[in-house]
């Protein structure tokens, strides 16, 4: 084990090298998807190796080099993108629960599903809020200036174009952000914990997700979505809407989960995932039917769990 000096001269350097690729992201690409991933990454090695207040401590110190480095404005960004969500993962994903007398880790797919309910609550903030409350001026923003036009002199068949797609399909690409984020941050406490593994130095030997581990609440939350899609209009409508899409995630993780324990009774496994996962983004109706399987696999937890209490 490492001394407690050692460690707080790791958490320095985790710390000073996640706000540094943080700023550098943001001021030499404009951010994307490096925003998430890559400064996310040495937050994550020192909470999966220590503790979670280890990763907290790199937090801080890579939210202040981002405020000297940029402004304030970007350190409350990489905290609420990056650095508090991060520390949450890590705070559950090391917990320990007692079942029957033993103790083991918290689900994976619960702590995920959290996750995707917090998300779900700050891209929707977000979306209400931001702009005079109308949701769909930021995705018309976002998509005017990815296809390089100039807000202030717009071409009329093409802001005509872009507002049409914004007010159609503003909820859709919502939804999709938060999957991106979501998965992202998972992705890179994944990556960070085979590193870790490969030098017997993690906290928890895996972070593989389970088909089971689904809640409850769950299904109350997406009826409140549902009910809000069907019998609102306007922002409310648009709000169930796009929860409804994010809340589906945890469903398409339990059946991913089932894809994978099904490919390893086969002689190659990884053949058959390198297989599976290189066609899922050409076949959109295989994420429908994942969907579809993660909520098989919660009603089956609930009847065993039905069951099982009717049974003592």
């Amino acid at each position: 084990m490492l001394t407690s000096s050692r460690q707080t001269v790791i958490l320095l350097i985790c710390g000073i090298l996640s706000g540094g690729i943080f700023s550098v992201s943001v001021y030499g690409t404009g951010g994307g998807l490096l925003t998430l991933f890559l400064p996310a990454l040495p937050l994550a090695l020192p909470g999966l190796a220590f503790s979670a207040r280890h990763g907290l401590g790199a937090s801080l110190i890579a939210c202040a080099l981002v405020a000297l480095l940029l402004d304030s404005s970007f350190a409350i960004l990489f905290l609420i993108a990056i650095a508090c969500p991060v520390y949450y993962l890590l705070k559950k994903l090391l917990l320990q629960r007692g079942e029957e007398g033993a103790y083991e880790w918290y689900p994976v797919l619960t702590v995920l599903t959290e996750m995707t309910v917090i998300a779900a609550g700050i891209f929707m903030m977000f979306a209400l809020f931001a702009a005079n409350s109308d949701p769909q001026v930021p995705i018309a923003q976002m998509i005017w200036k990815a296809t390089g036009n100039q807000l202030d002199n717009p071409d009329p068949q093409i802001a005509h174009a872009m507002q049409a797609i914004a007010r159609d399909w503003s909820f859709l690409i919502y939804a999709f952000i938060c999957w991106i984020w979501v998965l992202c941050l998972y992705g890179t406490l994944v990556f960070a914990n085979t590193i870790l593994s490969r030098n017997n130095m993690c906290l928890r030997e895996s972070l593989a997700i389970s088909e089971n581990g689904l809640p409850l609440w769950l299904l109350a939350i997406i009826a409140i979505a549902v009910g809000l899609t069907v019998f609102e209009q306007g922002n409310d409508q648009f709000a169930g809407q796009t929860v409804f899409l994010i809340l589906l995630l945890p469903y398409f993780l339990s059946g991913v989960a089932s894809v994978q324990r099904y490919c390893r009774t086969f002689k190659s496994p990884s053949t058959c995932l390198t297989i599976f996962y290189f066609l899922l983004p050409f076949f959109p109706w295989v994420s429908v039917f994942l969907i579809a399987r993660g909520f098989f696999s919660q009603i089956e937890d609930m009847r065993k769990s039905g069951e099982k209490a009717n049974n003592h």
